[in-house]
């Protein structure tokens, strides 16, 4: 239901006893940071390639620069630079 025509509605829901927090429009290294090193996992869009030209995946931590991501296209605990660069990312949220 969260889904319509391949697009996910935005805002999402939040878990239960959380709440949605826009951090920034575009790439902000310093509040993505800043949650994943308070343990809150990010969620960014991205423009990529493929069929809907924007993708969604998870940040989970900060590596030395770059950052460990799971993306349910290629999969959990691979390098965000392998993949895309931060000039790609359009939007990031966290739930807390």
């Amino acid at each position: 239901s969260y889904f319509i025509f391949g697009d996910m509605r935005i805002p999402w829901p939040a878990p239960n006893g959380k709440s949605y927090k826009l951090l920034s429009l575009g790439y902000s290294e310093s509040k993505i940071n800043e949650e994943l090193k308070n343990d809150n996992p990010v969620i960014v869009s991205v423009y990529a390639n493929n069929t809907a030209g924007t993708h969604f995946l998870v940040l989970a931590e900060e590596d030395d620069g770059d950052y460990i991501m799971y993306d349910p296209l290629y999969g959990p605990d691979l390098k965000f630079s392998d993949y895309y660069s931060t000039s790609s990312i359009f939007e990031a949220v966290v739930f807390e």
